[in-house]
This record gives structure tokens, sequence and C-alpha cells, in this order.
């Protein structure tokens, strides 16, 4: 689009039809506007990084169309021919960029990036199980987003004199709390049970 822009300059563009090709153009994009919002909207709701990469692509095609009657008219209205080149470059520009983040939101999702949001939630979350009494200590937290399921790892410290089936109760609420966190969404959460005592002993050192 940018080189097609910049060769308009140079050469000047060759433009016929334009009532005619502004009717069709407008038209196409509308069509192709209620695809992409629904598409990013769906991708949306259930973290699809493809949905959102599909919508935006059916957007571009609805930006570009935008540009391009907007090109149109203002040389139909104005009769200044460079003007239809030049909102191309602006939005080939606008384009690069918005491939640039679906490129990085990709990469992130595959080199697995800590989500700072869902992070922060759940330690919240785990040193109110502390301070409740339901565990003594919480470590090795991990946390990922699949889609529209996210999926929670943690080690649980409770006393060392607690019962097998005591601690099994208390890992059992403390995941119950987990997946009341996020009720719109499904919640896998995976817990390890230590003894705090035994810990504390081996390392001398205490991890949140």
């Amino acid at each position: 689009v940018i080189y097609s822009g910049v060769m308009g300059l140079i050469h000047g563009p060759q433009l016929q039809h334009l009532g005619l090709g502004l009717i069709i153009a407008t038209s196409l994009a509308l069509i192709n506007l209620g695809l992409g919002l629904t598409l990013r909207s769906i991708g949306k709701r259930h973290h699809s990084v493809i949905l959102i990469a599909n919508g935006t692509h059916v957007l571009t095609d609805v930006w570009t169309t935008g540009a391009a009657v907007l090109g149109l008219t203002l040389v139909m209205v104005t009769g200044v021919s460079w003007v239809d080149p030049a909102v191309a470059i602006v939005l080939g520009t606008w384009i690069m960029i918005s491939g640039i983040t679906l490129v990085r939101q990709s990469f992130s999702g595959l080199m697995d990036k800590v989500n700072p949001t869902l992070m922060s939630r759940l330690t919240d979350l785990l040193h109110t199980t502390v301070r409740e009494g339901l565990i003594t200590e919480f470590h090795a937290l991990r946390v990922r987003r699949l889609n529209d399921a996210i999926l929670v790892e943690v080690h649980l410290r409770v006393p060392g004199t607690t019962s097998v089936t005591e601690a099994h109760v208390r890992a059992t609420n403390v995941e119950e709390h987990i997946q009341r966190l996020f009720p719109a969404q499904r919640v896998h959460v995976t817990s390890h049970i230590e003894p705090h005592e035994s810990h504390a002993h081996m390392t001398g050192i205490q991890i949140d």
C-alpha cells in the first residue's frame, strides 16, 4: 500500500469511474465491517489470538476501503489528485503498526509471558488465604491463559502436624477460592501440598 502510494505521488494516480467505484467500495466495506467486528468480539471473549488476528485482517480491508473512499472523495471535491496516494501512505503505515502489535501478542503467547493482571489477582487471593489460616505459605505460583481457560499451578504449605485429610480439605478450599475468582472462565488448578516446618528447616528461607 505504501509503495503504491509513493508511486502515485511520483507518477500521479490514474483515477477513473470514481462514482461507481465509491458505491461498490462503500458497500463492501460495510459488509466487512460487520464481519470484522464480530470476529474480534468473539476472539476477545474467548481470548483467541487467531480470531482476533482474522478480525483485524478483515477490518484492515475496511480501513483500506475507507481510506480509498476518503481519498477519492477528497479528490472529487478538491480536484487535487495527490491526496489519494498520500492517504494510502498513511493507511499503509497504520496497517504495519497493527500487524506488529499482533505479532508481539502471538510471540508473548508462545513464550508463556506472565500476565501481570492474572498474577496480581492470584497473589492477592493467596495472601488472603494465608491470613485466614488455610495455609501457612505458598510458592512456585504459575499461571497461563490458554484461549478461554486459565491454568494455575501452586505449592501450598501447611503445618507438618496437619493430617492428610485436613491438608486435602484446605487445598481444595484454596482451589475453590481461585476458581471463584474467575467465575466467567474455565479455571484448572493444580496444587501441591508441602509441610511448612520441613521446607523451612531445609532451606532456611521463606518464599511467597
